[in-house]
């Protein structure tokens, strides 16, 4: 790390204070119970592009953000109500529409890297992970896919998982126990693969952002450490084969107190474990309210929980006081936050950061959830990289992932429940309704 910032670190301790929350239960109780079904309906997805992802460098507020409080919740969710039900809905939606054909042979030789799945966590929830090792064995699978903003057209997909199609599975979770309890029993099929996981740490379980996430931090630290054991036992590189995100760090006010919290409380174990691995890096973001439906479903939690929009000055102060003190020797990459990569001088667009005189890396520079330079670490084969059109939406202009091709649903309800995600998280309304 660079010493331009060590001495503002080391005059920004965290601070811990006891927090008031023993009414918190009751503001969220009939709150938290959105829903979400109606998202699709009545609000349109498409993103309110902002002028500037830095509107203003300055910062008035000089408001500590406290670590989240902690809320006792009530026991977790049923979250599957008909076992099964929903491992068949890409299945189901290519029923009822004219058969999909599959796409042609790359006449160059080149395979794909697919990913499962970077919007409905699949890995967690058990029918959709069977669905998805069916497909896998089959060598095909079918999937479903909104094409208009509205969600309300779907068209039926379909792709090869042939090995000789597929060089790198890309997996998405934030909770990998199914995988890991069923790899030993699907090894034969995993094996022909190689694999890429993507971890997101986004605090603790059964948090007021992500009720529906069961597993704590330390039996997720636990779940990291056996998936760097993996790789090492499939012959990959672990830092090249997995990615920690932290992503969105959330800050926010809850009723009845002055405070701004925030999500990073588990920062400090994270980043001893990633040390103790040898995982080197660490992909961030900061909550973007771009999707208005997602505006609509924080808005029905207001007064008990309101989103704070911080200012670039707010993000680094965050980054410098709860961040980089716990992340010494990881290098913190981000995508979407140009307003601080811009703060640090790193954001000249091609994915590398610039080395001081020193031989050090800056603090943050840009970088990618699949970067190019991994693929090429995990295989030899040619892998297909054509990048998608700029004009796709705010997250691709600034995306510099490899391609690849999303196999995952983007209509099933996400079992962590998440309530700033922008797809559909699940909720209790969801839980008595056939998916």
């Amino acid at each position: 790390m660079g010493s331009g910032v060590s001495s503002v670190i080391a005059t920004a301790p965290v601070k811990s204070e006891p927090v008031e929350t023993k009414d918190l239960e009751d503001l969220f109780k009939e709150r938290v119970k959105i829903e979400i079904q109606g998202d699709d309906e009545n609000e349109e997805d498409d993103v309110d592009l902002p002028t500037s992802q830095c509107e203003s460098a300055e910062d008035t507020a000089d408001t500590d953000i406290e670590s989240e409080p902690e809320v006792t919740k009530p026991p977790p969710r049923k979250v599957i109500k008909k076992d099964g039900k929903e491992g068949e809905l890409g299945a189901g939606a290519a029923a009822a529409a004219p058969a999909p054909k599959l796409p042609p042979k790359d006449k160059y030789g080149r395979k794909v890297l697919v990913c499962y799945s970077r919007r409905t966590d699949g890995v967690r929830n058990k029918a959709m992970l069977k669905h998805f090792f069916e497909s896998m064995a089959r060598g095909v699978i079918e999937y479903d896919f909104p094409r208009t903003s509205l969600n309300k057209v779907t068209t039926s997909c379909i792709r090869s998982l042939d090995p000789s199609d597929v060089a790198i599975i890309g997996w998405w979770s934030k909770d990998y126990a199914n995988l890991i309890n069923d790899w030993d029993a699907k090894a034969e099929l995993l094996k022909r693969y190689k694999h890429h996981f993507s971890f997101t740490f986004n605090g603790e379980a059964n948090s007021i952002l992500e009720p529906g996430l069961v597993t704590t931090c330390k039996e997720r630290l636990v779940q990291l450490e056996w998936l760097v054991n993996k790789c090492k036992e499939l012959g990959q590189d672990p830092d090249a084969s997995i990615m920690v995100h932290v992503d969105p760090i959330v800050v926010y006010r809850v009723e009845g107190s002055d405070k701004k919290y925030d999500n990073l409380g588990h920062l400090p174990a994270l980043g001893a474990k990633m040390r103790e691995l040898g995982l080197t890096r660490i992909h961030i973001s900061f909550l973007q309210l771009d999707w208005r439906k997602v505006k609509t479903r924080l808005k029905r939690l207001e007064p008990a929980l309101k989103i704070a929009e911080i200012s670039t000055g707010e993000r680094v102060r965050l980054l410098e006081k709860k961040v980089f003190p716990h992340t010494n020797g990881i290098q913190l990459q981000t995508c979407t936050a140009s307003d601080v990569l811009t703060h640090y001088g790193t954001d000249d667009g091609d994915g590398d950061g610039d080395e001081d005189e020193d031989g050090n890396l800056p603090l943050l520079v840009r970088g990618a959830c699949v970067g190019s330079e991994d693929v090429a670490k995990l295989t030899t084969d040619k892998v297909l990289n054509v990048k998608r059109p700029t004009t796709s939406g705010a997250t691709v202009r600034v995306c510099h992932c490899h391609a690849f091709v999303d196999v995952g649903s983007q209509r099933s309800p996400c079992d962590h429940g998440c309530i700033y995600c922008f797809m559909h998280p699940r909720t209790d309304a969801d839980d008595d309704k056939d998916v």
